[in-house]
């Protein structure tokens, strides 16, 4: 058992195919209004988007059993959660842009993307004294807010640190650590805190590395 609800498990698979376009994806989800997937359903205009040998190709791995196994031990074997556009806990801050994510990859504490955010974005050629800033007023939000940033050199990682600093949860945009500190990155944070890593999967022997930490 995968944990995933039947849809849910379709959408991961759907993902990993990178023949597939975003676009793609989304008529297959009925602009996002459908989440039952039938490749069948839409085969002529999947032949035409992608070819005869590409459709078939995607086709086979989407229906095979053994695939969609490998895949999702993948991805529980890196820690890996996947949160699709109808998953409950889908932020909905997320599904009010234009072009939503199909899927996120996450590790940690998923509930934190249902939370109140305050999303964080700045130099990476900060000044030491903007630096400082930064961390002060990024724990003083977490009061009220999860501090959302990435993982950047400069503010987005001072701000990441500021709240973690302050025993508080962020929401950050990859696994790689944060060069101003990497002990405070590495060590307790699962529990406090919501990564998107940059990996994505496409082989279910091999899941890639992405630069996309979403899809």
């Amino acid at each position: 058992m995968s944990g995933y609800e039947k849809y849910e498990e379709d959408i991961i698979i759907l993902s990993g195919f990178n023949e597939l376009t975003y676009e793609t994806k989304r008529v297959l989800l009925s602009d996002f209004t459908n989440p039952h997937i039938d490749l069948k359903k839409h085969e002529k205009f999947l032949i035409k988007t992608l070819s005869d040998g590409v459709y078939n190709n995607v086709s086979g791995k989407f229906y095979d059993r053994a695939y969609r196994d490998g895949v999702l031990r993948g991805l529980a074997e890196k820690g890996v959660k996947c949160v699709t556009y109808f998953s409950d806990g889908y932020p909905d801050s997320l599904k009010n842009i234009p072009s939503p994510p199909v899927m996120l990859y996450c590790k940690g504490d998923i509930s934190l993307l249902k939370t109140n955010c305050f999303s964080v974005v700045g130099s990476r050629r900060a000044s030491p004294k903007t630096l400082a800033d930064c961390k002060k007023i990024a724990g003083e939000l977490t009061l009220a807010f999860t501090v959302v940033s990435g993982v950047a050199d400069g503010s987005d990682s001072a701000a990441v640190c500021g709240a973690l600093d302050c025993g508080a949860s962020a929401i950050t945009g990859s696994t790689g650590f944060i060069p101003q500190a990497p002990q405070t990155f590495t060590a307790p944070l699962p529990g406090r805190a919501c990564l998107f890593p940059n990996i994505r999967p496409t082989r279910y022997v091999n899941p890639i590395t992405s630069p996309c930490a979403t899809e």
